[in-house]
């Protein structure tokens, strides 16, 4: 019989392809005899994660490199609005490709200044700019949403900033400021 079983009743068990003596069996993509290469680099069947530029194991980033939203982070096109394309990035985003530069280079030790500027030396800032703050009370430290305005031709982004509070009780003018999320 297919048990081989000289005038045996076919009752053995198969294998996942319904063989005999194959060996075969379903690895944890579901696949029978597979080699289990749906894991991610996380070990997860069919998961998200990738190995970044710098050997990392994490889940991508990806940003919109074209439409209205280019820069911004984005999961689908959809979200660069008209004509934006979403792709995963080659530079350092939160926490993906970590190890790379403001230049796009691996274990580069170029950085963004105070005005936004990748290698830049905080002096960079073109003069005549002006930075007016979302609201008139923030306290060292605390997040602050900032506009530019001309000269520069830089995006809403976030800003770490401080002023001195007057005798009155309003804040002055900021007299320190970081930007933190350069677009």
């Amino acid at each position: 019989d297919r048990c081989k079983e000289c005038g045996g009743f076919n009752e053995c068990e198969l294998f996942c392809d319904n063989k005999v003596d194959s060996g075969s069996t379903v690895d944890v993509c579901g696949v029978c005899g597979g080699n289990s290469d749906c894991l991610d680099c996380a070990g997860v069947p069919n998961g998200n994660h990738m190995l970044d530029r710098c050997g990392e194991c994490a889940v991508p980033v990806k940003v919109c490199v074209t439409g209205t939203n280019a820069g911004m982070i984005c999961t689908k096109d959809q979200d660069c609005g008209a004509g934006g394309s979403c792709k995963i990035t080659d530079m350092q985003r939160e926490g993906w490709n970590a190890c790379v530069d403001c230049f796009g280079v691996v274990n580069g030790d170029a950085e963004v200044d105070s005005c936004g500027k990748c290698g830049g030396s905080d002096n960079s800032c073109a003069a005549g700019y002006t930075v007016t703050p979302d609201r008139s009370e923030f306290c060292l430290g605390q997040p602050l949403v900032a506009r530019w305005s001309a000269p520069s031709i830089r995006r809403t982004g976030s800003f770490i900033g401080y002023s001195r509070v007057s005798g009155d009780g309003y804040p002055g003018p900021i007299l320190g400021w970081s930007y933190v999320d350069p677009q």
